[in-house]
Protein backbone atom coordinates (compact mmCIF):
# COMPACT_ATOMS: atom_id res chain seq x y z
CA UNK A 1 0.00 0.00 0.00
CA UNK A 2 1.04 3.46 -0.98
CA UNK A 3 0.35 6.28 0.92
CA UNK A 4 -0.09 9.75 -0.42
CA UNK A 5 -1.83 13.31 0.41
CA UNK A 6 -3.03 15.76 -2.26
CA UNK A 7 -4.19 19.12 -1.94
CA UNK A 8 -6.02 21.17 -4.80
CA UNK A 9 -6.13 25.01 -5.01
CA UNK A 10 -8.04 27.77 -6.24
CA UNK A 11 -11.11 26.82 -8.48
CA UNK A 12 -9.68 23.18 -8.42
CA UNK A 13 -11.59 22.66 -5.38
CA UNK A 14 -14.93 23.16 -7.02
CA UNK A 15 -14.42 19.67 -8.89
CA UNK A 16 -13.98 17.75 -5.43
CA UNK A 17 -16.82 16.90 -3.08
CA UNK A 18 -17.51 19.42 -0.50
CA UNK A 19 -15.63 17.46 2.64
CA UNK A 20 -12.55 17.55 0.62
CA UNK A 21 -12.10 21.32 -0.67
CA UNK A 22 -9.61 23.21 0.70
CA UNK A 23 -8.33 20.22 2.95
CA UNK A 24 -5.18 17.70 2.55
CA UNK A 25 -6.80 14.87 1.38
CA UNK A 26 -4.76 11.34 2.59
CA UNK A 27 -4.62 8.69 -0.38
CA UNK A 28 -3.85 5.01 -0.04
CA UNK A 29 -2.87 3.35 -3.54
CA UNK A 30 -2.97 -0.15 -4.23
CA UNK A 31 -0.05 0.89 -6.87
CA UNK A 32 1.87 3.73 -8.04
CA UNK A 33 -0.21 5.45 -9.98
CA UNK A 34 0.29 8.16 -12.20
CA UNK A 35 -0.11 11.68 -10.88
CA UNK A 36 -2.26 12.40 -13.59
CA UNK A 37 -4.37 9.22 -12.33
CA UNK A 38 -4.55 10.25 -9.04
CA UNK A 39 -5.61 13.60 -9.45
CA UNK A 40 -8.20 12.79 -11.65
CA UNK A 41 -9.60 10.06 -9.57
CA UNK A 42 -10.11 12.79 -7.29
CA UNK A 43 -12.83 14.45 -9.92
CA UNK A 44 -10.11 17.28 -11.25
CA UNK A 45 -9.60 16.65 -15.09
CA UNK A 46 -6.11 16.93 -15.91
CA UNK A 47 -6.69 19.38 -18.39
CA UNK A 48 -7.76 22.25 -15.90
CA UNK A 49 -4.31 21.76 -14.38
CA UNK A 50 -1.24 24.07 -14.99
CA UNK A 51 1.35 23.09 -12.03
CA UNK A 52 1.85 19.93 -9.95
CA UNK A 53 4.27 20.00 -7.35
CA UNK A 54 5.40 17.12 -5.16
CA UNK A 55 7.41 17.75 -1.74
CA UNK A 56 7.78 21.12 -3.61
CA UNK A 57 9.19 19.92 -6.61
CA UNK A 58 7.47 20.52 -10.39
CA UNK A 59 6.74 17.39 -11.75
CA UNK A 60 4.18 16.47 -15.11
CA UNK A 61 1.87 13.97 -15.61
CA UNK A 62 3.92 11.29 -16.36
CA UNK A 63 5.56 11.06 -12.81
CA UNK A 64 4.48 7.94 -10.69
CA UNK A 65 3.40 8.62 -6.79
CA UNK A 66 5.56 7.64 -4.17
CA UNK A 67 4.87 6.57 -0.78
CA UNK A 68 5.11 9.59 1.52
CA UNK A 69 4.37 11.68 -1.11
CA UNK A 70 2.69 15.07 -0.78
CA UNK A 71 0.99 16.73 -3.68
CA UNK A 72 -0.49 20.12 -4.99
CA UNK A 73 -1.86 20.59 -7.59
CA UNK A 74 -2.85 24.39 -8.74
CA UNK A 75 -4.86 26.08 -12.02
CA UNK A 76 -3.30 28.80 -14.04
CA UNK A 77 -1.81 31.46 -12.32
CA UNK A 78 -3.47 34.88 -13.35
CA UNK A 79 -1.12 36.88 -10.75
CA UNK A 80 2.32 35.47 -10.33
CA UNK A 81 4.63 34.85 -12.71
CA UNK A 82 5.40 31.27 -12.86
CA UNK A 83 6.95 30.99 -16.84
CA UNK A 84 10.20 29.45 -14.98
CA UNK A 85 8.15 26.90 -13.57
CA UNK A 86 7.86 23.75 -15.68
CA UNK A 87 4.18 22.74 -15.90
CA UNK A 88 2.60 19.54 -15.66
CA UNK A 89 0.80 19.39 -19.04
CA UNK A 90 1.78 20.57 -22.86
CA UNK A 91 2.95 24.28 -23.10
CA UNK A 92 -0.16 27.20 -23.89
CA UNK A 93 -1.29 27.47 -27.97
CA UNK A 94 0.37 30.21 -29.49
CA UNK A 95 -3.42 31.13 -31.10
CA UNK A 96 -6.20 29.58 -29.03
CA UNK A 97 -8.51 27.78 -31.15
CA UNK A 98 -11.57 25.58 -29.74
CA UNK A 99 -13.77 22.81 -30.42
CA UNK A 100 -17.33 23.24 -28.32
CA UNK A 101 -19.46 20.06 -27.53
CA UNK A 102 -23.47 19.81 -28.54
CA UNK A 103 -24.81 22.02 -25.72
CA UNK A 104 -22.32 25.23 -26.29
CA UNK A 105 -23.36 26.33 -29.79
CA UNK A 106 -24.36 29.95 -28.71
CA UNK A 107 -20.63 30.03 -26.83
CA UNK A 108 -19.17 29.10 -30.25
CA UNK A 109 -20.81 32.32 -32.01
CA UNK A 110 -19.76 34.67 -29.83
CA UNK A 111 -16.43 33.16 -29.72
CA UNK A 112 -16.86 33.64 -33.68
CA UNK A 113 -17.62 36.79 -33.13
CA UNK A 114 -15.07 38.17 -31.23
CA UNK A 115 -12.55 36.66 -33.52
CA UNK A 116 -11.58 33.16 -32.10
CA UNK A 117 -11.60 29.87 -34.19
CA UNK A 118 -14.12 28.08 -32.93
CA UNK A 119 -15.34 24.69 -34.47
CA UNK A 120 -18.96 23.47 -33.87
CA UNK A 121 -21.28 20.84 -34.56
CA UNK A 122 -24.38 19.61 -32.79
CA UNK A 123 -23.95 15.94 -33.97
CA UNK A 124 -20.59 15.38 -32.86
CA UNK A 125 -20.18 12.79 -30.36
CA UNK A 126 -17.87 12.37 -27.82
CA UNK A 127 -15.14 10.16 -29.13
CA UNK A 128 -15.20 12.51 -32.51
CA UNK A 129 -14.95 15.42 -30.23
CA UNK A 130 -12.11 14.34 -28.83
CA UNK A 131 -10.59 13.12 -31.48
CA UNK A 132 -10.62 16.49 -33.22
CA UNK A 133 -8.98 18.26 -30.41
CA UNK A 134 -6.73 15.97 -29.97
CA UNK A 135 -5.44 16.05 -33.68
CA UNK A 136 -6.08 19.47 -34.46
CA UNK A 137 -4.75 21.03 -31.14
CA UNK A 138 -8.08 22.65 -30.42
CA UNK A 139 -9.05 23.77 -26.64
CA UNK A 140 -12.02 21.10 -25.92
CA UNK A 141 -14.65 23.07 -24.36
CA UNK A 142 -17.53 21.18 -22.30
CA UNK A 143 -19.76 20.98 -19.37
CA UNK A 144 -18.61 17.25 -19.00
CA UNK A 145 -15.41 16.44 -17.30
CA UNK A 146 -15.20 13.02 -18.26
CA UNK A 147 -14.92 13.81 -21.17
CA UNK A 148 -12.06 16.32 -20.41
CA UNK A 149 -10.29 13.35 -18.33
CA UNK A 150 -10.27 11.41 -21.90
CA UNK A 151 -5.98 10.62 -22.72
CA UNK A 152 -5.85 11.83 -25.95
CA UNK A 153 -7.33 15.30 -25.00
CA UNK A 154 -4.67 17.44 -24.30
CA UNK A 155 -6.18 21.00 -24.14
CA UNK A 156 -9.39 21.69 -22.40
CA UNK A 157 -11.67 23.59 -20.29
CA UNK A 158 -14.75 22.96 -17.89
CA UNK A 159 -17.59 25.60 -18.90
CA UNK A 160 -19.09 26.11 -15.04
CA UNK A 161 -21.39 29.02 -16.42
CA UNK A 162 -24.80 28.44 -18.09
CA UNK A 163 -25.18 32.14 -19.62
CA UNK A 164 -23.14 32.28 -23.27
CA UNK A 165 -22.09 35.74 -22.35
CA UNK A 166 -20.91 34.82 -19.05
CA UNK A 167 -18.99 31.50 -20.37
CA UNK A 168 -17.63 33.55 -23.06
CA UNK A 169 -16.07 36.11 -20.17
CA UNK A 170 -15.11 33.03 -17.82
CA UNK A 171 -12.78 31.46 -20.51
CA UNK A 172 -11.13 34.71 -21.44
CA UNK A 173 -10.66 35.11 -17.37
CA UNK A 174 -9.37 31.87 -16.92
CA UNK A 175 -7.49 31.59 -20.52
CA UNK A 176 -4.15 30.63 -21.15
CA UNK A 177 -0.96 33.99 -20.25
CA UNK A 178 -0.61 36.62 -22.78
CA UNK A 179 -1.64 34.43 -25.72
CA UNK A 180 -5.30 34.86 -24.76
CA UNK A 181 -5.07 38.72 -24.32
CA UNK A 182 -3.27 38.88 -27.46
CA UNK A 183 -5.85 36.72 -29.62
CA UNK A 184 -8.56 38.85 -27.91
CA UNK A 185 -7.15 42.07 -28.55
CA UNK A 186 -6.93 41.00 -32.49
CA UNK A 187 -10.22 39.86 -32.60
CA UNK A 188 -11.54 43.05 -31.28
CA UNK A 189 -10.10 45.18 -33.73
CA UNK A 190 -11.05 42.60 -36.56
CA UNK A 191 -14.89 42.98 -35.08
CA UNK A 192 -14.37 46.89 -35.11
CA UNK A 193 -13.30 46.86 -38.57
CA UNK A 194 -16.13 44.30 -39.87
CA UNK A 195 -13.85 41.55 -40.62
CA UNK A 196 -15.21 38.78 -38.52
CA UNK A 197 -17.26 36.46 -40.12
CA UNK A 198 -20.71 35.35 -38.90
CA UNK A 199 -21.67 31.55 -38.59
CA UNK A 200 -21.96 29.86 -42.00
CA UNK A 201 -25.46 28.53 -40.61
CA UNK A 202 -26.52 32.09 -39.62
CA UNK A 203 -29.76 33.57 -42.04
CA UNK A 204 -28.54 36.01 -44.40
CA UNK A 205 -24.75 35.58 -44.00
CA UNK A 206 -24.57 37.01 -48.15
CA UNK A 207 -27.75 38.44 -48.04
CA UNK A 208 -26.39 42.16 -48.36
CA UNK A 209 -25.56 41.66 -51.54
CA UNK A 210 -28.65 42.22 -52.81
CA UNK A 211 -28.59 45.54 -51.73
CA UNK A 212 -26.34 45.85 -54.94
CA UNK A 213 -27.52 43.57 -57.24
CA UNK A 214 -30.95 45.57 -56.68
CA UNK A 215 -29.07 49.19 -57.59
CA UNK A 216 -27.98 47.62 -60.36
CA UNK A 217 -31.24 46.76 -61.73
CA UNK A 218 -32.85 50.57 -60.82
CA UNK A 219 -34.49 49.26 -58.52
CA UNK A 220 -35.20 51.96 -55.34
CA UNK A 221 -34.87 50.36 -52.26
CA UNK A 222 -34.58 53.28 -49.57
CA UNK A 223 -38.11 54.68 -50.46
CA UNK A 224 -41.02 52.63 -48.29
CA UNK A 225 -41.94 50.61 -51.59
CA UNK A 226 -40.01 49.13 -53.75
CA UNK A 227 -39.49 50.74 -57.19
CA UNK A 228 -38.87 49.13 -60.55
CA UNK A 229 -36.53 50.28 -63.02
CA UNK A 230 -33.91 50.05 -66.12
CA UNK A 231 -30.96 48.40 -65.50
CA UNK A 232 -27.97 50.66 -66.74
CA UNK A 233 -26.14 47.64 -68.00
CA UNK A 234 -28.64 44.96 -69.44
CA UNK A 235 -30.96 47.83 -70.67
CA UNK A 236 -34.38 45.40 -69.47
CA UNK A 237 -37.04 46.44 -66.95
CA UNK A 238 -37.13 44.09 -63.64
CA UNK A 239 -40.61 42.70 -62.95
CA UNK A 240 -42.58 44.00 -59.41
CA UNK A 241 -42.85 41.22 -57.65
CA UNK A 242 -38.61 40.59 -57.79
CA UNK A 243 -38.09 44.04 -56.77
CA UNK A 244 -40.25 43.25 -53.96
CA UNK A 245 -38.51 40.13 -53.01
CA UNK A 246 -35.08 41.58 -53.30
CA UNK A 247 -36.15 44.82 -50.76
CA UNK A 248 -37.64 41.90 -48.32
CA UNK A 249 -34.36 40.35 -48.71
CA UNK A 250 -32.47 43.99 -48.49
CA UNK A 251 -34.51 44.82 -45.06
CA UNK A 252 -33.90 41.27 -43.42
CA UNK A 253 -30.15 41.62 -44.43
CA UNK A 254 -30.08 45.06 -42.92
CA UNK A 255 -31.80 43.97 -39.41
CA UNK A 256 -30.12 41.36 -39.03
CA UNK A 257 -26.40 42.76 -39.51
CA UNK A 258 -27.70 45.51 -37.36
CA UNK A 259 -28.41 42.56 -34.82
CA UNK A 260 -25.28 41.63 -34.84
CA UNK A 261 -23.51 44.98 -34.37
CA UNK A 262 -25.53 45.55 -31.38
CA UNK A 263 -24.18 41.80 -29.94
CA UNK A 264 -20.89 42.93 -30.86
CA UNK A 265 -20.59 45.80 -29.21
CA UNK A 266 -21.79 44.52 -26.11
CA UNK A 267 -19.64 41.99 -26.33
CA UNK A 268 -16.98 44.64 -26.14
CA UNK A 269 -18.09 46.32 -23.72
CA UNK A 270 -18.53 43.31 -21.47
CA UNK A 271 -14.91 42.02 -22.23
CA UNK A 272 -13.54 45.51 -21.29
CA UNK A 273 -15.34 46.30 -18.51
CA UNK A 274 -14.46 42.54 -17.00
CA UNK A 275 -10.72 43.72 -17.24
CA UNK A 276 -8.17 43.59 -19.28
CA UNK A 277 -6.66 39.76 -19.87
CA UNK A 278 -3.18 41.41 -20.90
CA UNK A 279 -3.15 42.78 -17.18
CA UNK A 280 -4.98 40.12 -15.27
CA UNK A 281 -2.38 37.57 -16.41
CA UNK A 282 1.54 37.42 -16.66
CA UNK A 283 3.05 36.01 -19.56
Amino acid sequence: MIYASLRAYAELNAFLPDQKRHNTVALALQERDSVKDVIEAQGVPHTEVDVVLVNGNPVDFSYRVQDGDRISVYPVFRSIDVSALPRAGPPPLAEPCFILDAHLGTLASLLRLVGFDADYRNDYDDETLARISSRQRRILLTRDRGLLKRAIVTYGYHVWETDPEQQLLAWIIHGRPGRVARSLQRGLARMTAGEVQADAGEPFLHASADLEQAQAHGIELEAGHAQAGTASAQGVQEPVGAAWSRRRNWLAAKRWHERRSAKQARLRSLIHSSGSPRSTYQS
